[in-house]
């Protein structure tokens, strides 16, 4: 095989891969939405969605917690609060910890904080104060803990609508409070609904999220340090809210990534269909994701060691949110550098370089920083980001993206008839498909990115007038579903 050929074939390959994520540009302005609600610091802290398709996004703006509904379109939606948006009167700060959940009769669920009061709010589906939930629709965290400044960091529901807060007291005992689905202290967990669990051998002890199993026991990520620097860690709970000394070693287990002097910060932790638990979060430079059996053991079948990474390199990078898609895959969201980041790995614990560039994706809304914070998908397999953009750091927006994630196998693109003619052309060709294509981008045979085109219909011209007579390449991405790439000569 010769060189040129093999040159060719790689850049086909690379085609294929790189970046295959499509932006969806129905979604805003080119697949992004990008709200400023006030000349101070705004930012979105977490995403929930509507059974609708509606997007609920939480966090604050001029130093009030703010709630924002966006249209499947990425418009705000005007039937919600004051054209899209609620603004509470509960003050906050950026890096202020939010949580927001959608229930089952559409009424809407958040953590947040009022100056440094941590409550749980209940709004109407139409996003008024539910004044039915706690006193006045609200719990009061802070009070019902009834120790020094606690810190909030999740908040999850039980099936019976139940409700547990966790997070961190000073740095050395994790907190869990749990409400009845009204809004007051369970009486039936812990001491009135309060949980406190500090360690002697652990002097560093910080929780950062939490997950309900099936049977009701609790599990609780947290940073476990005892020499300065940290390791994953997390704690069972049963479902009374005592430690199941039967987990691990005395109800807790931790595991070190990155070594005696590396901190690794566990961010999330969810419970698998099959009973296995996944941690995720970050360490040194990579993105980093264990899988625990169910007792606490490290899962080896997954990348043989129950432990993943995928290093994004940069001196800024985080893990803030997790993801597992219906198909096992497993998407780490959050920033990298200066942008949007976003990692997948396969079910088997392997790196997917099938998404985005070896693996690791990432958007720039070109500003001075982006910050992902937040990650859902919805049911046709679209994902949405969301966090915020700032404006060289003195102003920042709520910003929001939405891009498809193709499986690349090529299953992926047998079911689908696009066709490329004139070839060899003068000045136009035209690409029609049986699906609707979303963009066209035409390459040299270097590799080089010549011209990018958004489509979003069955069929796409594109002027080649102003190329040299050659070979090109044509990569065609559909909506969502497949990817095409066709060689094509420049007469």
């Amino acid at each position: 095989m010769n060189r040129k050929l093999l040159l060719i074939l790689a850049i086909l390959l690379n085609l294929y891969k790189a970046n295959s994520q499509v932006i969806d540009t129905s979604f805003g302005t080119n697949g992004i939405v990008v709200s400023e609600l006030s000349q101070n610091v705004d930012a979105l802290n977490a995403l929930a969605l509507q059974t609708d398709g509606k997007i609920l996004a939480l966090g604050f703006s001029n130093g009030k917690m703010t709630i924002l509904r966006y249209q499947t379109n990425g418009t705000l939606d005007s039937t919600f609060g004051v054209n899209g948006r609620v603004s509470s009167t509960y003050t906050c700060s950026f890096g202020s910890p939010a949580t927001i959940k959608v229930l089952d009769d559409g009424k809407i669920l958040v953590l947040g904080r009022n100056n440094s009061t941590m409550l749980v709010a209940k709004y109407t589906a139409e996003g008024s104060v539910d004044t039915t939930f706690g006193i006045n629709g609200i719990a009061n965290v802070s009070a019902d803990v009834a120790m020094d400044s606690p810190w909030a960091r999740a908040m999850e529901l039980f099936p019976d609508g139940k409700i547990i807060v966790t997070g961190a007291l000073g740095t050395n005992t994790i907190f869990m409070m749990k409400y009845d689905a009204n809004g007051l202290p369970d009486a039936t967990f812990g001491t009135n609904g309060r949980v406190l669990t500090q360690l002697e051998e652990i002097p560093y002890l910080y929780a950062t999220n939490s997950a309900v199993q099936p049977d009701g026991s609790i599990l609780v990520s947290a940073i476990n340090s005892t020499s300065g620097y940290g390791d994953f860690c997390f704690f069972k709970y049963l479902a009374n809210g005592t430690l199941d000394t039967g987990f691990g070693t005395g109800g807790f287990v931790t595991t070190d990534i990155g070594g005696p002097l590396v901190t690794d910060t566990p961010s999330c932790i969810e419970v698998l269909n099959d009973g296995k638990i996944l941690v995720a979060g970050y360490s040194n430079l990579s993105f980093v994701a264990v899988r625990y059996n169910a007792d606490g053991t490290l899962d080896t079948t997954f990348n043989t060691t129950g432990i993943t990474t995928k290093n994004v390199g940069g001196i800024y990078r985080s893990c803030t949110d997790m993801l597992v898609e219906p198909d096992g895959k497993i998407v780490l969201a959050g920033y990298i550098g200066d942008d949007f980041g976003s990692v997948r790995f396969n079910p088997d614990g392997s790196v997917d370089a099938s998404y985005g560039v070896n693996g690791a994706y990432k958007t720039d809304f070109e500003n001075s920083y982006d910050y992902g914070s937040s990650i859902v998908q919805q049911p046709d397999g679209k994902l949405i980001m969301g966090g915020w953009t700032s404006y060289f750091c003195s102003n920042r927006a709520f910003a929001l993206m939405r891009f498809s994630a193709p499986s690349l196998d090529s299953e992926s693109f047998n079911h689908t008839t696009v066709s490329v003619y004139p070839n060899p052309a003068d000045s136009y060709i035209t690409v029609k498909s049986d699906t609707v294509i979303e963009s066209i981008a035409l390459y040299d045979v270097q590799g080089r990115l010549l011209a990018t085109k958004s489509i979003g219909s069955t069929e796409a011209t594109l002027d080649i007038s102003d190329k040299q007579s050659g070979v090109y390449f044509l990569r065609i991405n559909g909506n969502g579903s497949y990817v095409s790439v066709r060689s094509i000569v420049k007469k």
